[in-house]
């Protein structure tokens, strides 16, 4: 059959358009290594917290820190409401595919306490969450071989840790400290899809279920170094180690009138017709991240503090690295302000033309601020703040059909954290 013919273009059409969501359709930062900023004071920071590390939230970016905090010490904070927005130009017949997210979730719970020579603490993270609820429906397409592609996407992607830390001073200058977290991630994606044609007796339908849950460890490593009375020094190390990991996938297919059915496929003319669960139990490697930080007291008043983040290569997953700068102003003794800037660059190979190969993995790097505010009384504080970014790339969601796609993307975070010394 030439490959002009309607009936090879159709089966591309509608390979592609499976290709969008039949193994897991990426979520805002999924190709990225941060995915939420933790803890109430490094959110106002932008990340950049390695070389400070004094209070609960030191217990996931450098736990060596703890030591040099007012503990006993419990510290909450809660990202209020994060959503996220991306926007893939002219991916489907002209017209743009767009996905968003939103979620009310905690973010981060920790607390430290002196024992002995150890100051000893326990936090829970949650470092990735998003849930999308996407409802589209494209129509009029120049050129396609159908004229009605309507597609709902229930998708999320939550990520949890939680686990004990202890740090211990070598000297007045230098300590050292150790979290071991358990690590539990879920992603899970519900699409329906229906395309239509007036050229068809009947439509089109397609469901896919895809689930997937693994568990693990993440341990980390973390040194502080006071180089002076104003300066200090940080550095973490940490990896994922998955020890259990179980995907589950599913489809179903209502194959239209005149299909140009393969032997195998699931589509099949006016026929339904479905796979049972498929269980497998592939192990994703994550890469190891390597933190350096730094922190300056200006002033009496004032802290200056920036991070460098490098990922190793390893599996999917490219070899990158990030970047956070912030800074910590006391108004006065009640009040403060911070800000930061961070980078989140994609962990992804550059995305480029490719006419036999669909659903390559989006590279998109994203660039983002954070600023807030917190309020001290006698032993507690609260803070209100704000994060966003924006990030630019490409993307292939339907392969060779309609070539690479611009990206442009936002993830916004209004959160609320306290914090209480007792």
């Amino acid at each position: 059959m030439p490959a002009s013919s309607p009936g090879n273009r159709l089966r591309r059409y509608a390979a592609a358009l499976l290709a969008i969501g039949c193994v897991h359709p990426a979520l805002a930062w999924e190709n990225n290594h941060i995915h939420m900023i933790v803890g109430e004071r490094p959110l106002g920071m932008g990340g950049a917290y390695t070389a400070i590390s004094d209070d609960p939230s030191g217990l996931y970016y450098n736990p060596a820190g703890i030591v040099y905090g007012y503990a006993p010490n419990l510290s909450a904070s809660v990202n209020s409401w994060q959503w996220t927005e991306s926007r893939y130009n002219d991916a489907l017949g002209g017209a743009d595919f767009e996905r968003d997210s939103s979620e009310l979730l905690p973010n981060f719970f920790g607390t430290t306490q002196p024992v002995g020579p150890l100051t000893v603490g326990i936090s829970y993270a949650v470092t990735r969450a998003v849930r999308e609820d996407q409802i589209q429906r494209f129509t009029g397409w120049e050129g396609a071989v159908f004229d009605d592609y309507t597609v709902n996407v229930d998708n999320q992607d939550t990520e949890t840790k939680i686990g004990p830390s202890a740090a211990l001073e070598i000297n007045r200058r230098f300590s050292v400290g150790m979290t071991l977290y358990f690590h539990h991630r879920k992603r899970k994606t519900v699409m329906n899809q229906v395309i239509e044609s007036e050229d068809w007796d009947q439509p089109q339908w397609e469901n896919i279920y895809y689930d997937r849950q693994e568990t693990g460890i993440t341990p980390i490593i973390g040194a502080l170094l006071n180089a002076g009375d104003r300066l200090a020094l940080g550095a973490s190390v940490r990896t994922t180690e998955v020890l259990s990991s179980t995907t589950v996938r599913q489809a179903t297919c209502h194959g239209h009138s005149e299909f140009p059915s393969e032997a195998g496929s699931l589509c099949q003319p006016e026929e339904v017709n479905h796979n049972r669960p498929v269980e497998t139990s592939p192990r994703e490697t994550y890469p190891w991240e390597i933190r350096f930080g730094a922190a300056f007291f200006a002033t009496t008043n004032l802290l200056l503090a920036a991070d460098v983040i490098y990922y190793t290569e390893e599996g999917d997953y490219e070899a990158t690295w990030n970047a956070a700068a912030g800074l910590e102003y006391y108004l006065n003794p009640r009040w403060a302000l911070r800000g930061g800037l961070f980078t989140n660059h994609a962990h992804t190979p550059e995305v480029v033309f490719d006419d036999e190969t669909v659903n390559q993995p989006e590279h998109v790097n994203y660039y983002g601020g954070t600023v807030s505010i917190s309020h001290f009384a006698r032993n507690s504080s609260v803070t209100l703040g704000l994060t966003h970014s924006i990030g630019t790339g490409k993307a292939q969601i339907v392969g060779g059909v309609t070539g690479v796609q611009d990206v442009e993307a936002s993830t916004t975070s209004l959160f609320l954290g306290t914090s209480y010394s007792y």
